[in-house]
């Protein structure tokens, strides 16, 4: 995650000043996989009852690896309750922060210390209280978990201020429930709302990394969001009816101040529109119509009691739904034709970016996609002469030592390198485990690796001159990939880039176009007109506008990426820039690098095909 507070190194040893025990990654072979997690924020007279309710878990917290207290930089005195009350089989370790980031991101940076032999986490916030016989319940669901299920949760109490409770589930006997992660599933989610709770569960944290984890920019409906993607990336989840949790109420917290102005009704509304492709028409104007029911309900409330700030927030709340139903509409009535655009750098956006780089993932990585994507980008016909001899020149002046490729695939341009004499040390990094496996075989004077542009392989400032041809225009996350790789680039050298410039070509080829994969010609020739109209309006009119848009001085967003390209469509051929995710601006990058200080260049020039094609240098400041 960007906004770490500390690595694992440093959290270590700050634990270790503190006399706290170390969550290390070379622990024994032996220890648990399984460690508990106790996000807290202002938890002081809570704390202690919460942790004294894991204590009462018995001979089950043997079993877990560690109890770690992640604190969101709470100012009262929740880390130090927690340290002088905790004596239990399993250590306590404490993840402080300098500052206080929300409950979401703070779970986020949590898990992303987590070692890499803790494969499975249970949550229990600081101000709930675990019930007898909740941890044993939950191990013993991991013990007989298979590979399908993402996450295994409880049902839970309510534990209101005057002392009442709400009972959740508690059949006889608990039967775990399994719901499969399928469209039908997100639909039903949808409908009936979150009935999955983030504290009181077990989650596998490959899966929590995978989907992105809890979405950043929401402070009430993230749970339901998590919930909807992960059955949405097809993991399954097991429900125990069995409520072994109290959900402590806290009529002064955030979420009760939510409800008071409406934000969940916002939150719900803005969650539906990632989601609500599986839902028909019909569905979407009584999900909407149920909304303004509920804000028609909480205006007469407000008036009958006088809540008069409550009563009119409805007035532009209902004006927000209105909205929200016609966007869906119309994005329904588009199909697979609608633009599904976002900043890649807008932190809301970074679960459903996360999964999408999943999907990305796995269509260059299966066989049977990898081999026919490797043989169009090695064919003849798909062949950029120009482009990838003045990649080659600029990579190999000022002579450089040292030489990274990051999307090396077959190894083209690096047997290319050694015939123009390149005699000094390569490296090439590709996702895909066969392809580099093939190339150890073919060049063994290499060193090649399995990796991702995200996270190289490769120490700080070690390279001469780093290069990628045509592959950042495939990152779900251009802006990270660009500054991994400065990241390696020494002092003074450089970074050299190719990539499709769809701002002045004004294309997007990884955009659904008409209302199926065929062109206007195919259409026409099936006496199809309409659909043939469709398909030039889209490809001619609609794509070209929003490519502008997207990459004007007014862009909506930085490094925009197509969250639904063709190229995870079944049914469609594999051709050039189909899989071209982010709408590539050598505009953008050269702003993005000068920020950094660097130098920038295009040394072989910006017209004919150079200028749909850009090839550009970016020197490091010494």
């Amino acid at each position: 995650m960007t906004d770490v507070i500390a690595s694992p190194q440093q959290q270590n040893e700050r634990s270790e000043q503190n006399g706290q025990p170390v969550l290390s990654h070379d622990q024994s072979p032996g220890a648990a996989e399984v460690a508990i997690i106790v996000p807290s924020y202002n938890c002081e007279h809570y704390v202690e009852q919460t942790l004294k309710s894991l204590l009462d878990q018995g001979e089950a917290l043997r079993r877990v690896r560690c109890v770690i207290l992640t604190d969101d930089c709470s100012k009262d005195d929740t880390i130090k309750v927690a340290r002088e009350v905790w004596n239990g089989a399993a250590p306590l370790v404490v993840f402080d922060s300098a500052r206080n980031r929300g409950e979401y991101r703070n779970m986020n940076e949590c898990i992303a210390r987590l070692p890499s032999s803790v494969k499975w986490y249970l949550v229990m916030h600081a101000d709930n209280m675990a019930k007898p016989g909740w941890l044993e319940m939950l191990l013993n669901r991991i013990d007989n978990a298979d590979e399908r299920v993402g996450t295994i949760c409880t049902s839970w109490d309510n534990l209101n201020e005057d002392g009442s409770i709400v009972t959740g589930d508690n059949s006889e006997p608990p039967t775990p429930q399994r719901i499969a992660g399928n469209a039908a599933s997100v639909l039903g989610t949808i409908k009936k709302g979150c009935w999955w709770h983030i504290s009181s569960c077990a989650t596998r944290v490959d899966v929590y990394r995978q989907i992105g984890g809890l979405p950043a920019g929401f402070r009430l409906k993230g749970d339901w969001d998590f919930l909807l993607r992960l059955l949405g990336a097809g993991w399954d989840i097991e429900y125990v009816p069995q409520a072994l949790m109290l959900y402590r109420n806290n009529p002064n917290g955030s979420s009760s101040i939510s409800f008071r102005r409406h934000h969940d009704i916002y939150e719900t509304l803005q969650i539906l529109q990632r989601h609500h492709g599986v839902m028909s028409a019909a569905d979407l104007m009584t999900f909407h119509g149920q909304q303004i029911g509920t804000l028609s309900r909480r205006f007469v409330g407000g008036v009958v009691r006088g809540h008069w700030e409550r009563a009119i927030v409805t007035v532009p709340t209902s004006g927000f739904v209105i909205r929200s139903l016609a966007k869906c509409l119309l994005e329904k009535s588009l199909g697979r034709r609608r633009f599904q655009w976002c900043s890649s750098v807008d932190s809301r956006m970074e679960p459903m970016l996360a999964i999408l780089s999943k999907k990305m993932a796995d269509f260059y990585s299966l066989p049977k996609t990898r081999d026919a994507y490797q043989r169009m980008i090695d064919s003849e016909a798909s062949a950029q002469p120009q482009t990838e001899d003045g990649l080659r020149a600029a990579v190999l002046s000022d002579d450089p030592k040292n030489i990274l490729e990051v999307g090396c695939g077959s190894g083209r341009i690096y047997e290319r390198l050694r015939k123009q004499g390149y005699r000094g040390n390569y490296t090439g990094v590709e996702m895909s485990t066969n392809v580099i496996a093939d190339n150890k075989k073919r060049f063994p004077e290499a060193d090649w690796h399995v990796g991702s542009g995200y996270q190289l392989p490769v120490a700080d400032e070690v390279q001469d001159a780093v290069f990628s041809y045509y592959v950042l225009e495939h990152c779900a996350f251009p802006e990270r990939f660009l500054s991994e790789l400065l990241r390696v680039v020494r002092p003074g050298g450089k970074m050299v880039l190719t990539f499709p410039d769809m701002r002045r070509c004004r294309m997007f080829p990884s955009q659904a176009c008409g209302p199926d994969a065929r062109t206007a010609k195919e259409h026409l020739r099936s006496l199809r007109p309409i659909s043939a109209g469709i398909r030039l309006l889209d490809s001619r009119v609609r794509l070209p506008q929003a490519v502008l848009k997207w990459t004007s001085a007014e862009r909506r967003g930085a490094f925009p990426v197509n969250l639904n390209p063709v190229c995870l469509e079944e049914t469609v051929e594999i051709t050039p820039d189909f899989d071209a995710i982010y709408l590539s601006s050598r505009e953008e990058v050269g702003d993005w690098a000068l920020k950094k200080g660097c130098r920038v260049e295009f040394p072989s020039g910006e017209e004919g095909v150079l200028s749909a094609n850009a090839l550009i240098q970016i020197t490091k400041p010494n």
